[in-house]
This record gives structure tokens, C-alpha cells and sequence, in this order.
């Protein structure tokens, strides 16, 4: 068995799990048909009749319970048991003809080989003994084989080949038959006392069958999918089986019934599933039928109609079986399906139209619509219409809507319509299925499928936003102040600072775990952060395409107050002034272009305090550098001119970089957030930039290109050509 592993690219600790898995799998099978089984007592016992269900419950909350079939016997006593001696005998179970792969049940379909340890039987020391031995199912088939000594006096007994198969008992035939899986008991004759043994034939298989009539459907693909939570996914799930060395290999996935509608899934990891029927023009899946009304004796469950159902803890067979609607009862109703859109942003929100229609000559009653909505929709609450008219919101389960309709006369329609909203994590396209149901018929499934894109400042990047605030309303927060210029950073040295209302945001950020961290040195002289937030720091565990919100709490003291609202007031001073003069400049280089076009600069930021590139006299008048490189004095006077009208607090310049591409008109490089004879606040700032897409673009600082890794952000506007990048941090 290890080498059959290692041909199929199994090793180590996956095949001890393996190992361990099927023998828990073996033993749960054995245990399922043993409580199902009653073995007959001998004949001068009273008999009484009794039915037995085994009950497999998949998980330890009990709920997806799966029943097998109903076992009737009329019996004077019972023993219950997997394998079970009687008369101080007892029997294993192989798998191989040579007896070398002991097995603790017997899959139908297969050959057994028994070999029985009866001591019970009086044995010749000269000669091999032979003995009739009678093989009898739970469910009324009888067969007889003969039973050879292995050895003189060894009182071990090989049961000729038993082969098995799977349909209705014929007694004599020669090999067992079975329906659905039995107990077989075993008989020796010719001993002092009766030698009865019993084993396990099992069947893991499920039935598509007509949910009209009951009979099986031969033909129809069953796909097992992964769920997640209460939702279907399209991920097609792990199915194993032995094969002919009893080793675990891959089994088809999805499978074709056949054989009397059977499909089989015989061992799945632990785990939540879902059943899906490819529906073709003569069946559809799931059916309309309720449960109850279906045919008498069939494994029903919650996945029987593809919902998701539990197998655990340990890896199982699926054995549900499901039914399919004909479509000769599917003419009464037509449904046609619309979205408002064919594509749409993560986040955004979606309208959807159904048209249910009575195609039949008769009136219609009990009419519903079952809406099923794939992962990354949810339904908006208020937003139901029925024919034009506001309507209660519908029933809600496991992502599927059901909302009642009034009954439809011949050739009259229902028009609805509702709204949903796209989780920012999405996939890349959502389908909506409609079907409606009626006493009379069920329609059709009309299907939408709908293109989502992630927007054009990122692709399938996270989101990370939130509020740095003074807690100071408990009851309600949203009256709380936000606490302006709070540097916050991540792991990689790139960040953000909030803005008037304390809001921070950061866009385009990759998948995975970062950490947020408050720059203690901006806060408010007298703030300090709140329990749990007291060290400032914090773990975001970030999605492809996740609007992901982390708050920080500040004490809510009278000196800190006073603090927020001077902050919020940003009051200039002639410490402005007091900064260091920069002159910013960027060249663009142009795909097919040589060399680089200058970008004549759109704001430069000057103090008087410090040198600046040129010389200062004693009056403090300073020479700075324009982009384009000429030379211009500032004396007082026009300084304060200039300041009284370019000095901007930095709040005002956390314009988002998306807001600023959205309102250009050309995509010619230029800044976007600096102004020409701008003053700055702050000692550090963001600098945003536009230039044309596909080129290369550069900043420099007082001559000194910025590095890469200052970007904290790049947006694409593909509609007018233009690439936007922000450099943060930078002094």
C-alpha cells in the first residue's frame, strides 16, 4: 500500500492522514450498517417485527442528518455488531483473493474473500474438512458456498470467492444482490453448535430521480462544490476513493448518473458542500418540490434542493439523493431576467428586473419567486417593487430571495424589480438565477451574469480607511470630533495624516496582514489614546478588493478639546515661515520621445528663515528657482502679498487622488495638489502629479529626484489617458 501511495504522489504525514482517514471513514461506514442490521434469532424464539434507520449525523451540531434505508425484520432477538462471532467463531474480511488486505466492510459491487476461524466444528487431525456455508442479506437474498479447511485441524476455514452485486435478491444466482447495501450473515453447517458470523455490505451512492414519479435518472452530471458559510461556491471539492491496492486516489468530480440514477462521491474531507445538477431540456435541478412531497424512501436533505450541507468531523461518503423537476410540468410560467448593468464597480449597487409571465391557459395560483444571488450580492432592504408598487421585503435564506406573488390569468405578467449592493471582495463577475414555482407548474431558470471591475485606481487592491476621534460621546459616536493632522504609517514607511474631520485613507494597498501605527509625536499635546488603543498600533488582515475601517479612540479631556478645535481652526501664523524653501520639478519621458520634456512647476512651497538656493541680505530677502529655472527676489512686501493669498493649511490639500484625476481636463503633466506661489503649513506634505499614461514621470526636490519608494499611491483613469502618483512624506 505505501508504494501504490508513492505512484500516486503521496508521501509521509499525507499518507498517515490518508490512512488515518479512511480507517475512521471504514469504521463510521461499519457502525451506520451495523445499527441498521437485526440478526434472526433461531426459529423456536417468538418472533416480533422490527424496523431500524441508521442516522449519520454529519458534524457535532446534529443538524444535516442523513438517513439510510429502512431495514424490516422479523427476528426473536437481536445482536448488534460489525463483525460478530457466534459459537466461538470468527470471521475476517479480504480484500485480495491471497487474503492479505483485511478490510472491515465489503463495498458492492466488488468480490469478498472469508476466511473464518470456527472452532466450534470438530475436525479429522488427518484430513481437510469442507463444510457448506450459507450466506444470507438483510434484505432477503440466500446463497451457499463451500468453506475449505486451510490446514488439517487448523479449524480455519476459506469461503470460496463472493461476488456481489448491486440489484434485486435472486436466491441461488450465485452471488449476492442487493438493492442498496445489507448485512450479511454467515452460517456454517455440520458443527456442534450453530457458527454465525455477520458483515457489512455497503453501498456510499446517491439516486437523481424524477420528483414526480420517483424513478431514477440515468444521464445527468452531479458536480460537488466547496461552500463557504451559508453560500455555494464554484470551487469543485476534493473527491477520493480506494482503488485496486486500497489506496486513496482522486475520483471524478463531477460524476454521471447512471446504473438506476447513481452517483457516487465515496470519500470528502471534512467540511461544508453543495450538490449541483447540470439541468438540461429535459430536467432542471434543484427542484421546486417541497421535500415532504417527494417520493417515500429516498435520503433527503437540505442538499437535496443545493443547498449547502455539513460533512464532518471526519472525511465521509455523500449519499443524498436529489431530485429533479421534468420539464413537461415546467410550461406554465416564463421568467426573463435583466440587470441595470452589464458591468459595474466593486461597492456599487446593481438593479435587477425579473419578468414572470402565465404562458399556460389556465390561472396560475400559489405563485413565487425563488431569486437565487451569488457570493459577493445582498439585497438592499426597502428596495422591492411589484408591478410599479412598493412591496414588503421577501423571505431571505442561505443568498436566495423568495417573494410571493398574486395569482396570474392566462397570458398576463408580474413585473419585479429590487436592488443590491457588491461587496468590495466580489469575484470578477456575479450571477443571479431566477426561477418561480405555482400549484400549476414552475417556470424556467433565467440567469444574469454581471461583469465586475474593481475601479481604475486598483486592481483588486484593498482599501484601508478610518477616523482618529476624541471619544467623548458614548451614545452616539458619530457626534464625536474628529482629531486633525494624525500621522498615521504602515509597515512599509508609507502612510497618511487626517484630515479636518479625522478621516485618513489608503488606497491600492496588496493583500495580507499590515501594521498601522499612530505617529505618537502628531497627536495633541494633551491626548492620549484609549484602552485598547492605547499603544497606537494595530493589525489590518486586508483582502483583494476589501474596504477594510480601523477607528482610533483619543481621552476625551477639556485641554485636548481645545487642541482638536485649534487644529480644525488651522490658524496661520508667521511661523509659516519659518520652513524650509523647496522648489519642486519633474521631467516626463515619453514612450517614442528622446530625451525628457520639462514640467514647468505648478507650486513651490518658500520660507525666509533658512537659506534658500540663491543668496539672502540682511532685510531677509531671499532668491528662489522656479521649475523653469529662472531667478526671482522675494522681499517682505511681496511675501506677505503672496501669503495672503496661497497660504493653505494642509487639510485642505488631502485631496484624493482619484477626486483630482476625475476633474482634469487634458492629461498634460502637471502637479495637481501645489499651487504657484503656494506657502505651506507643514514641514511635510503629499505632492500629487499627473502626466500622460505609459510614460515615465520623475519629481525632484531642490534638484534631488524623490525615490520610488516615497509613492504611496498610483491611479489609472484609462477614459482620459492620464496616470495620477502621490509621493508621501515628503520634507
Amino acid at each position: 500500500m505505501q508504494a501504490a501511495l508513492a505512484r500516486r504522489g503521496l508521501h509521509g504525514s499525507e499518507r498517515k492522514m490518508l490512512h488515518s482517514a479512511r480507517r475512521k471513514f471504514l469504521a463510521l461506514a461499519l457502525s451506520l450498517l451495523a445499527a441498521a442490521s437485526v440478526l434472526a434469532a433461531p426459529a423456536s424464539a417468538a418472533t416480533r417485527l422490527v424496523k431500524n434507520t441508521a442516522t449519520v449525523s454529519y458534524g457535532a451540531s446534529g443538524i444535516g442528518l442523513v438517513n439510510s434505508n429502512e431495514v424490516t425484520l422479523e427476528v426473536g432477538s437481536a445482536t448488534i455488531g460489525g463483525v460478530r462471532g457466534g459459537g466461538a467463531a470468527t470471521l475476517t474480511l479480504y480484500g485480495d483473493q491471497g487474503t492479505t488486505r483485511p478490510i472491515q466492510y465489503l463495498l458492492l459491487g466488488t468480490t469478498g474473500y472469508l476466511k473464518l476461524d470456527a472452532r466450534a466444528c470438530k475436525n479429522d487431525p488427518a484430513s481437510l474438512q469442507t463444510r457448506i456455508a450459507t450466506l444470507t442479506t438483510s434484505d432477503g437474498d440466500s446463497e451457499q458456498v463451500l468453506a475449505t479447511e486451510t490446514a488439517p485441524d487448523s479449524h480455519i476455514f476459506l469461503l470460496a470467492p463472493v461476488p456481489t452485486r448491486r440489484g434485486p435478491a435472486q436466491g441461488g444466482s450465485g452471488q449476492i444482490e442487493t438493492p442498496k447495501g445489507a448485512t450479511v450473515t454467515v452460517a456454517i453447517q455440520g458443527c456442534d453448535t450453530p457458527v454465525t458470523v455477520d458483515f457489512g455490505l455497503v453501498d456510499p451512492v446517491g439516486i437523481v430521480f424524477d420528483s414526480v414519479t420517483g424513478s431514477p435518472v440515468n444521464g445527468l452530471d452531479v458536480s460537488l462544490f466547496k461552500a463557504s458559510g451559508a453560500a455555494c461556491t464554484q470551487q469543485l471539492a476534493t473527491v477520493l476513493a480506494p482503488d485496486e491496492l486500497d489506496a486513496l486516489v482522486p475520483s471524478p468530480n463531477p460524476y454521471r448518473s447512471h446504473d438506476g440514477g447513481r452517483y457516487q462521491f465515496p470519500i470528502v474531507p471534512a467540511g461544508s458542500y453543495c450538490l449541483q445538477v447540470a439541468s438540461t431540456a429535459t430536467y432542471t435541478f434543484p427542484s421546486a418540490r417541497p421535500l415532504a412531497s417527494q417520493a417515500p424512501g429516498r435520503v433527503s436533505s437540505a442538499g437535496s434542493l443545493g443547498l449547502p450541507f455539513p460533512v464532518g468531523p471526519e472525511p465521509l461518503f455523500v449519499a443524498i439523493d436529489l431530485p429533479v423537476d421534468p420539464m413537461a410540468t415546467k410550461l406554465a410560467l416564463f421568467v426573463n431576467k435583466k440587470a441595470s448593468r452589464d458591468t459595474v464597480l466593486a461597492g456599487e449597487q446593481l438593479q435587477f428586473t425579473v419578468l414572470v409571465k402565465n404562458v399556460s391557459a389556465t390561472q396560475v395560483s400559489h405563485l413565487t419567486l425563488r431569486d437565487a444571488m451569488s457570493t459577493g450580492l445582498s439585497y438592499l432592504g426597502a428596495s422591492l417593487r411589484i408591478n410599479d408598487a412598493a412591496a414588503a421585503d421577501p423571505k431571505t435564506a442561505a443568498g436566495s430571495l423568495s417573494i410571493a406573488l398574486p395569482d396570474l390569468a392566462p397570458g398576463k405578467s408580474h413585473t419585479i424589480s429590487y436592488r443590491t449592493a457588491l461587496s468590495p471582495s466580489a469575484p470578477s463577475s456575479v450571477h443571479n438565477a431566477a426561477s418561480a414555482t405555482a400549484a400549476e407548474g414552475i417556470s424556467n431558470t433565467a440567469t444574469v451574469k454581471v461583469e465586475v471591475r474593481r475601479g481604475f485606481e486598483t486592481d483588486a487592491k484593498g482599501v484601508l480607511t478610518g477616523t482618529v476621534y476624541l471619544a467623548c460621546q458614548a451614545k452616539d459616536p458619530s457626534a464625536n470630533p474628529g482629531v486633525p493632522g494624525v500621522r498615521l504609517l504602515l509597515e512599509d514607511g508609507t502612510g497618511a495624516v487626517t484630515d479636518r474631520l479625522g478621516r485618513y485613507s489608503r488606497y491600492g494597498l496588496r493583500s495580507g496582514t499590515h501594521v498601522l501605527k499612530i505617529d505618537p509625536t502628531s497627536l495633541p499635546e494633551y491626548a492620549r489614546l484609549v484602552a485598547p488603543d492605547g499603544a497606537g498600533l494595530g493589525f489590518i488582515d486586508l483582502k483583494d478588493g476589501e474596504l477594510f475601517k480601523r477607528n482610533f479612540a483619543l481621552e476625551c479631556t477639556d485641554e485636548a478639546q481645545e487642541q482638536v478645535k485649534a487644529r480644525a481652526t488651522a490658524p496661520v501664523t508667521d511661523e509659516v515661515f519659518s520652513a524650509l524653501s523647496r522648489t519642486f520639478s519633474a521631467a516626463v519621458f515619453m514612450p517614442g520621445i528622446g530625451g525628457a520634456s520639462s514640467l514647468s512647476s505648478t507650486g513651490t512651497g518658500s520660507a525666509r528663515d533658512l537659506p534658500a538656493p540663491g543668496v539672502r541680505d540682511a532685510f531677509g530677502t531671499a532668491r528662489e528657482f522656479s521649475a523653469a529655472g529662472n531667478e526671482r527676489s522675494l522681499n517682505p512686501a511681496a511675501e506677505a502679498a503672496r501669503a495672503a493669498r496661497s497660504i493653505v493649511p494642509a487639510a485642505d490639500q488631502a485631496t484624493a487622488l482619484e477626486t483630482a484625476l476625475l476633474a482634469i481636463e487634458t492629461n498634460e503633466a502637471a502637479f495637481l495638489n501645489l499651487l504657484d506661489d503656494q506657502v505651506l503649513a507643514v514641514s511635510t506634505v503629499s505632492v500629487q502629479v499627473k502626466a500622460p499614461m505609459e510614460s515615465k514621470l520623475t519629481v525632484a526636490l531642490d534638484g534631488v529626484v524623490l525615490d520610488e519608494s516615497r509613492i504611496g499611491q498610483r491611479s489609472l483613469y484609462r477614459d482620459k489617458a492620464v496616470m495620477g502618483i502621490e509621493y508621501v512624506g515628503v520634507k
